[in-house]
């Protein structure tokens, strides 16, 4: 009995100094981290939101008469200059209308000369006068009406551009208004890129405009604004459209992906910023770590904005200048937790991560 109570008072002073060691090993552990003191900045500021290109020009083209399509003149993929035939529809009904209405004008014409000459020698009424005037008008714009479905047979390029498709073929009936054929062009090209409200708000500050293809990231190309509109769509996104000269060599064409880099320019009042590895989320807000006098961290809440080009995420509020912040490790912090702040990188720091 005497062992047992002996053995028993042996393993709970082992577990008591096991349990104490791992207490202070716990205490002893001071993590190291990376900090930032926080700044007030008027510079401009980059971000950066995907694109696509389309073309400036792109239009569905149609015969504005019905008929049978007698010929086809280019192929999808051609390029055809302005004011050229595409296609022509079988005229043949078309100039015998003309002629009905061309035979039907000489005749009321006619008909009209001798009814004035007879009118300024009062040998008619008015009224015959009038109707007379007036039947000559309703021929001549039967028959400018004829020539201009006649003409309305063949369909031309409304601008240079490439044909992009073809939905009839030879021989087929087509009606109008249907369309054709299709023709982009690609001399000047436009990029529409989506950004949000915040974006959106600091319109006023837009400084310049470029952007990159993703195949061809060192490539960069200067645009101009053309548009933002005004109403957000379903993802309270607004769709911002920007001009692009397509220089020769360079290959780019509608379709193509880009990244798009609007510059800010700062307002009146100063803006702050930190790494976007200073940023934590926890039960859907956003906090950052304040490093006190003390070498303690402290969770602090923050309002963020856009993310740059730069990998900086603007803070709205909850900052202010002086506020020293965590920068890397913030995953692993707890509240009050002391921290050994790092300003070099050390040999076991491969990447500067912390």
């Amino acid at each position: 009995m005497k062992i047992r109570n002996v053995t028993c008072g042996v393993m709970l002073l082992m577990l008591l100094v096991v349990g104490c060691s791992k207490e202070v090993i716990e205490k002893q552990i001071i993590r190291p981290v990376k900090t930032i003191t926080v700044a007030a900045t008027s510079a401009e500021v980059v971000y950066n939101f995907p694109g696509v290109i389309k073309a400036n020009k792109d239009s569905k083209l149609a015969f504005r008469v019905s008929g049978t399509i007698e010929s086809l003149n280019f192929q999808e993929g051609e390029f055809v200059e302005k004011d050229q035939v595409i296609a022509k529809i079988d005229d043949r009904d078309y100039l015998l209308q003309v002629s009905a209405t061309k035979a039907k004008y000489d005749e009321v014409n006619a008909e009209v000369a001798r009814v004035v000459e007879l009118y300024k020698r009062n040998s008619v009424s008015q009224s015959d006068y009038d109707k007379a005037v007036a039947g000559k008008a309703m021929a001549e714009a039967k028959y400018q009406s004829a020539l201009n479905q006649l003409e309305d047979t063949s369909l031309l390029a409304p601008f240079s551009g490439y044909i992009q498709n073809i939905y009839f073929d030879v021989h087929e009936t087509i009606n109008k208004g249907f369309p054709a054929v299709s023709m982009v062009d690609i001399s000047d090209l436009k990029v529409e890129t989506e950004i949000p409200s915040k974006t959106y708000l600091k319109a006023d500050n837009f400084k310049s405009f470029r952007c990159h293809p993703e195949e061809i990231p060192e490539l960069v190309m200067p645009l101009r604004m053309q548009s933002i509109r005004r109403k957000a769509n379903m993802n309270e996104l607004y769709k911002a459209i920007f001009t692009l000269k397509n220089s020769p060599g360079t290959r780019l064409a509608p379709g193509m992906i880009v990244e798009v880099d609007i510059t800010i320019g700062s307002s009146n009042e100063s803006t702050i910023a930190v790494a976007v590895g200073a940023v934590f989320y926890d039960s859907e807000k956003t906090y950052v770590w304040i490093l006190s006098n003390e070498k303690r961290v402290s969770r602090q809440e923050v309002v963020v904005g856009n993310i740059s080009a730069q990998g900086l995420i603007e803070v709205i509020s909850g900052l202010t200048e002086g506020d020293v912040v965590v920068t890397a490790g913030v995953h692993t912090l707890e509240e009050n937790q002391e921290v050994k702040v790092i300003n070099k990188t050390s040999s076991d720091n491969v990447g500067d991560l912390l």
